[in-house]
C-alpha cells in the first residue's frame, strides 16, 4: 500500500534506510531505482515471506503490473473507444470540482499518483493534413461531435502549475472548441475509465466559433453548451476581459484574451500593448518586443499610447540583454515624458549595472 501523507513517506524511507539524496540520484534512471529498491530489502527488518516490507512490496508489485500493462497495450490492436455515460461522467466530475472549490480557502495536502512509461508522442503533422477525428467543447471533461464525453489530461500547459480552479476555468471556459492533434487514449494508472492524455501544449489548437475548420461540423448535443460564457464581441470588451484577468494576476488567461481579441481586431494597438505588458510579466521578452514594434508601425498611433509603447519597448530590450538599446530607450522616455523621469532613472542605472557585470564580471550579490 502506498503512503498517502508526506510524513508516512518520510517514515517509510527512514525504515528502508533511503535518503533524499538516494532518490535524487535515481531520478530518471529506472535501472538505478530498481537497484536501490532491491538493495534495501536485504537490510530491512520485519520482513515477511516475500522478503520485503508491505509498503515496498506493494510499490514494486504496482510498478511491475504497470510495466506489464503498458507492454500489453502497446501490442494491442486498435479498438473502439467505449465512452462512459455522459450524465454519469459529468456528475462525477462536478462532484470532484465542488470538493476542490470547497477546499480552496483551507490548508490541505492532496497526494496523487501517476505512473509514467508510455511513449510520449509529439505531433509534427500540420493540422490541415490530419484527418478530423474528434472536436471537443467542454473544459477538462471533453465532448466530441457525437456527444461522447471523456476526461482530458493536459500536461505542461503554461500557467496551470499550482493554479486555482477559478484560473483554470478562465483559461478553459465551458464551451471552448479545441482541435487536439493526435492525442493519446490510455487507461488510468490504476484502472478505471479511459482518458485522453496530451503532454505537449502545442498539440492543442484553439478554434474560434467561425473558424473555417468548423464549417459543416455539427455537435449532436447542439452548438450551444449550457453555462458557457458569452464571448466578448468588441475590442473594448476583449480589453476589459484581459485587464480583469491581469488585475487578478492571471497572466496566461489575460494573454489569451488579448490574443483572441487581436484575431478579431488585428490592428488594435491597445490590445498589442496590453499583451506586451503581460508578456513582460511572463518574461516572454521577445514576444513583448514584437508586439511593441508592431505598434510603432502604426503611423496613426494615438499620443496617449506612445509613452506605454516606448517604456515597454525599453523593458523588453532590457529583458533580452540588449542593455545599450534599452538604456537609450529609457533616456528617450525620460526626455519626452519628464513625469516618468524617476522610474526611467532607476532603469538606466540597471542597464549600466548589467553592462558592467557583463564586461567586468563583477556582480553585486
Amino acid at each position: 500500500m502506498f503512503p498517502q501523507r508526506l510524513e508516512d513517506l518520510a517514515k517509510m524511507m527512514r525504515e528502508l534506510g533511503i535518503t533524499t539524496e538516494d532518490v535524487m540520484k535515481t531520478a530518471g534512471n529506472p535501472a538505478a531505482l530498481k537497484q536501490l529498491l532491491t538493495s534495501v530489502t536485504a537490510k530491512t527488518p520485519g520482513q515477511r515471506g516475500s522478503g520485503r516490507p508491505d509498503s515496498l512490496s506493494g510499490m514494486i508489485d504496482a510498478l511491475e503490473q504497470a510495466k506489464a500493462r503498458f507492454k500489453s497495450e502497446k501490442n494491442m490492436p486498435s479498438i473502439p473507444f467505449v465512452a462512459k455515460p455522459r450524465t454519469q461522467l459529468l456528475t462525477s466530475f462536478e462532484f470532484n470540482r465542488q470538493q476542490v472549490l470547497g477546499q480552496e480557502n483551507g490548508t490541505y495536502f492532496m497526494a496523487k499518483q501517476t505512473i509514467i512509461g508510455t511513449e510520449i508522442h509529439v505531433s509534427k503533422t500540420r493540422l490541415e493534413e490530419l484527418e478530423r477525428v474528434r472536436m471537443f467543447s467542454v473544459h477538462i471533461v471533453v465532448e466530441d461531435v457525437k456527444g461522447d464525453v471523456c476526461l482530458l489530461e493536459l500536461y505542461n500547459y503554461p500557467g496551470t502549475i499550482g493554479a486555482n480552479p477559478q484560473l483554470i476555468e478562465a483559461l478553459f471556459p465551458v464551451g471552448s472548441v479545441l482541435a487536439i492533434r493526435e492525442p493519446t487514449l490510455k487507461s488510468a494508472a490504476h484502472g478505471g475509465d479511459p482518458l485522453l492524455r496530451v503532454d505537449c501544449p502545442s498539440n492543442v489548437i484553439w478554434l474560434e466559433p467561425d473558424d473555417e475548420k468548423l464549417v459543416g461540423v455539427e455537435w449532436k448535443t447542439g452548438r450551444h453548451v449550457t453555462n458557457s460564457p458569452t464571448l466578448p464581441s468588441t475590442e473594448d470588451e476583449w480589453k476589459k476581459q484581459g485587464n480583469g484577468y491581469y488585475q487578478k494576476g492571471w497572466n496566461i488567461p489575460a494573454a489569451v484574451s488579448y490574443s483572441r481579441g487581436l484575431q478579431r481586431f488585428p490592428a488594435s494597438s491597445v490590445l498589442k500593448l496590453n499583451r506586451a505588458m503581460v508578456y513582460l510579466q511572463l518574461k516572454y521578452y521577445g514576444a513583448a518586443l514584437a508586439d511593441c514594434e508592431s505598434v510603432w508601425e502604426n503611423k496613426d498611433l494615438q499620443e496617449s499610447l506612445k509613452p506605454k509603447a516606448l517604456y515597454r519597448t525599453a523593458q523588453a530590450l532590457y529583458g533580452m540583454g540588449r542593455w545599450d538599446e534599452a538604456e537609450r530607450g529609457f533616456i528617450d522616455m525620460a526626455a519626452k515624458y519628464p513625469a516618468e523621469g524617476a522610474a526611467c532613472k532607476a532603469w538606466i542605472q540597471k542597464c549600466a549595472d548589467r553592462r558592467s557585470e557583463a564586461n567586468e564580471g563583477k556582480y553585486d550579490w
